[in-house]
């Protein structure tokens, strides 16, 4: 029985190491639709509030281990004052992005931020993502209240 009981367990990490289970790229993830979503406005420039994203998805996502790699790749654009965030799964065979968030300039003093999550995620992580702006938290998790 414990045999049956750990070859299932394994199955869905097998699933998302060998064919993934989220979109392949950013756009693709864009494109999933409005329950993909979360969106909320920082009163903050662009710029400060990228640095922070990318450096709590850095923390909080970034892992490597022996077959697959989670990756938090920026790109911050002072032409076009937008600044992207990306968390991207490599596994063995594909590349699966999870979760991309777009900062966009409002003016000097505000920010627009759109969150796109893969796998029905937009609920869970929606709101860390916005305690992390809003409230200068430092949790991978919901703030500890």
């Amino acid at each position: 029985m414990k045999k049956h009981i750990i070859a299932i367990s394994i199955i869905p990490i097998a699933l998302m190491i060998f064919c993934g289970c989220a979109p392949p790229t950013a756009n693709v993830v864009r494109g999933l639709g409005s329950k993909s979503q979360y969106i909320f406005e920082a009163g903050d420039n662009y710029q400060p509030v990228y640095d922070k994203i990318y450096a709590q998805a850095k923390k909080c996502f970034e892992v490597s281990n022996f077959s697959t790699d989670m990756i938090v790749f920026g790109n911050l654009s002072d032409k076009s004052k937008f600044g992207s965030v990306e968390v991207v799964l490599y596994g063995i065979l594909d590349a699966d992005t999870y979760q991309v968030i777009d900062i966009y300039d409002i003016d000097d003093n505000n920010a627009l931020i759109i969150a796109y999550y893969s796998l029905d995620q937009a609920n869970k992580y929606g709101p860390i993502l916005k305690e992390w702006v809003l409230d200068n938290s430092a949790e991978c998790g919901p703030k500890k209240k």
